[in-house]
């Protein structure tokens, strides 16, 4: 997902990608199953090579300090690997010893979105939300409200402003990074821009939308975003070490994460940052590498999340 700097430089990237409406996984999981990927030979060995060449020539190029790269190809086997340190020392500038591997709890940002689209469709599959009720019937104050629908939230395709595009807001997030968020406070700084079009008219990428399914659920729901999710989605699958986080915990192990700090031009540790301003749009953890190979339901998950099949 987008930071609110836009140019986040982390010590660790999940590589992942992301269902363009943020609905697959749920629809996909009732799919019937795919035959299993054949084993790596020769060509997935050079396949293998090329992303690897690949990562540390980024890598060496912008100087990041680690990297865990997971790519998943349909019919091909996948790729997971980690690259360089899950450290940076900040004085000297040095890169610390090459301890970066899967098995870490990392951000997983806006595969968040996967989530918070599962609850919702969920509800509808209760006959509790309907695709296409305007979010007024659920969330009061949304300009355009009683023409924006559920199912153009989640299709990104409501025009409501991404909240980080406010300068304003930017700069007070930036002045104080480890400050919570309450949802309402994201929506204000979105709802103070125009909106880039009318609804379904468009497309624009805005965590916007997200913050605003979240709230349909708890009002759905009667119950938090955080703990619906971890009830009704991450217990059912077994999924321990994925969490909902509200703020900046951060369990261990975890690589650290750095950015270029826009107002001092200086790199700052961003580890303890609080992540509530992220919120169902971006800020839950997991540690999705080392459980695509060990847990089935967690690696249909990323593969289904990654094909859209």
């Amino acid at each position: 997902m987008r930071s609110p700097s836009r140019i986040w430089v982390r010590a660790s990237i999940a590589a992942a990608a992301l269902a363009i409406a943020g609905l697959a996984p749920a629809a996909a999981l009732g799919a019937p199953q795919q035959a299993p990927p054949r084993k790596p030979g020769n060509g997935e060995s050079r396949r293998a090579a090329k992303v690897g060449a690949a990562v540390r020539t980024v890598i060496s190029k912008y100087g990041i300090p680690g990297v865990i790269v997971g790519v998943w190809q349909r019919g091909e086997a996948p790729i997971v690997e980690a690259f360089g340190s899950r450290t940076l020392d900040l004085a000297t500038g040095r890169i610390g010893p090459p301890d970066m591997n899967p098995d870490l709890f990392m951000r997983i940002g806006s595969e968040t979105k996967t989530f918070t689209a599962t609850a919702v469709l969920r509800l509808v599959e209760e006959g509790k939300v309907g695709l296409e009720d305007p979010i007024s019937k659920y969330v009061k104050g949304v300009p355009n409200g009683n023409s924006i629908t559920i199912r153009e939230l989640g299709e990104m395709r409501s025009g409501l402003v991404d909240f980080s595009d406010n300068e304003a807001w930017e700069a007070e997030y930036l002045a104080a990074p480890t400050r919570g968020w309450a949802p309402r406070q994201l929506l204000a700084a979105s709802f103070s821009l125009p909106p880039a079009f009318a609804p379904g008219q468009g497309y624009e990428y805005s965590n916007t939308n997200y913050v605003l399914l979240g709230l349909l659920v708890e009002k759905v729901s009667g119950e938090g975003i955080g703990p619906y999710v971890e009830r009704h989605i991450l217990a059912p699958l077994h999924m321990e070490d994925t969490l909902f986080a509200a703020g900046a915990e951060f369990p261990k192990p975890h690589a650290d994460g750095y950015t270029l700090e826009p107002l001092e031009r200086t790199v700052v540790n961003t580890t303890r940052w609080n992540f509530s301003w992220a919120w169902s749009a971006g800020s839950m953890i997991s540690n999705p590498f080392t459980h695509a190979t060990h847990n089935f339901v967690r690696k249909k998950w990323i593969e289904l999340d990654c094909t859209g099949m």
